[in-house]
């Protein structure tokens, strides 16, 4: 099937975001973009279904006026990203319109470029989201001077996960000389305290916001909901307990 490529400045966008504890979502209409955030008392499960029906309807519209859907994919928790994946394709499906998967990461290095496209000089930057079990998700990307879209970044690092001592580790390998900023929930997160050469900055604004504008620029790429894919990154708990558990077993 083929999707229509729509104006940009006229289309629909439903973007969600369930990769962290705080489900979000955002709406582009005709150019205007509003943001709700959700609760960290409950589980997206329980709270985006009723949360998309009442923005959508704060906002005029149904799903059956979405023309295109957006979802966080990863890296991030495991649970949201099932869950996030599994509400866009049931509402893509059923609306037969197309789906797209932002990267979480990417979502991250576009957010930082629109709150400090001032300080986009030429740099390494360094998004990055706590991975839970004392690990990083991050990546890196080469940010030249001027760089106002992530078309201008070039990847350094692609999606990974590391202890954070691995993740220094593996930025200075690279930094040459390079102011290095670290982008992301470094504010709350120890393994983000500065290190020589290293700026954090902690993002102000929910990265659903970038998620929507990303699936503007890349509505082209968009398909099927049933080709949606989560980004891992790193094996699922369930998975490692089941290797573990087999280990144990009498041979």
């Amino acid at each position: 099937m083929e999707w229509p490529e729509y104006n940009i400045a006229a289309m629909i966008i439903l973007a969600l975001d369930t990769s962290s504890g705080r489900g979000r979502l955002a709406l582009t209409d005709h150019g205007r973009l509003q943001v709700w955030a959700g609760s960290d008392a409950r589980t997206h499960g329980e709270q985006v279904p009723q949360a998309v029906v009442a923005a959508l309807a704060g906002a005029n519209r149904r799903l059956q006026d979405v023309d295109l859907f957006a979802v966080v994919s990863g890296p991030g928790s495991f649970t949201g990203l099932r869950v996030g994946i599994a509400c866009v394709q049931g509402w893509a499906m059923a609306g037969g319109k197309p789906a797209l998967g932002i990267p979480t990461l990417d979502c991250v290095l576009a957010t930082w470029l629109t709150e400090h496209r001032e300080r986009a000089g030429d740099q390494l930057v360094v998004p990055c989201v706590d991975g839970q079990r004392g690990d990083v998700f991050f990546s890196a990307a080469h940010v030249p001077r001027g760089a106002a879209s992530l078309d201008d970044c070039a990847i350094e690092i692609g999606a990974s996960v590391a202890r954070p001592d691995d993740l220094r580790a593996r930025i200075a390998a690279i930094q040459r000389g390079r102011l290095t900023r670290v982008v992301g929930e470094g504010d709350r997160r120890g393994w983000a305290e500065p290190w020589p050469g290293v700026i954090v900055t902690p993002l102000v604004a929910p990265i659903v916001a970038a998620a929507a504008r990303i699936a503007a620029d890349r509505q082209v790429a968009a398909g099927p909901p049933h080709a949606l894919q989560p980004l891992y990154i790193r094996r699922p708990d369930a998975e490692l307990a089941r290797d573990r558990a087999r280990a144990r077993q009498p041979r």
